[in-house]
């Protein structure tokens, strides 16, 4: 197994609001072409439906360590609200078509260049840039 202390170092704000996913990590979609230097000054639109949260980044938990299994994505993870012991898996994927309004609605991904950002509480960051036509 291995050992990974949970660092709580999110390095930049990536909070989605209340969290619905227990993932150590998640990602932001910003319009416009950017770099890990500036991406922070881009307009970020939302992944999340108003009405539901599926995607999120730090976990409704709190927990010191996660302890992946041997091979795996899965990890044993503690979780400090009642010492109980939970197994997740801590991978995932998503498909983006469009990103929510502050009005509400659902719209979808438009012409142009797209920055996609994750990161993970360790402070790692990650970044893809896309182009729909």
């Amino acid at each position: 197994m291995n050992n990974v202390t949970a660092s709580q170092n999110w390095g930049t704000n990536f909070s989605l609001g209340r969290c619905s996913a227990d993932y150590p990590f998640g990602i932001a979609l910003f319009k416009g072409h950017y770099t890990l230097q500036n991406f922070m000054q881009g307009e970020r639109v939302s992944l999340q439906s108003p009405v539901q949260n599926y995607l999120c980044v730090r976990p409704p938990f709190s927990t010191s360590y996660y302890h992946f299994l041997p091979k795996s994505d899965t990890a044993v993870v503690q979780v400090d609200m009642g010492n109980q012991t939970v197994t997740l898996p801590m991978g995932t994927s998503i498909s983006i078509t469009g990103y929510w309004t502050a009005e509400g609605s659902f719209t979808p991904l438009q012409h142009g260049t797209y920055t996609l950002v994750a990161g993970d509480e360790w402070g790692a960051l990650a970044l893809l840039r896309f182009s729909v036509n």
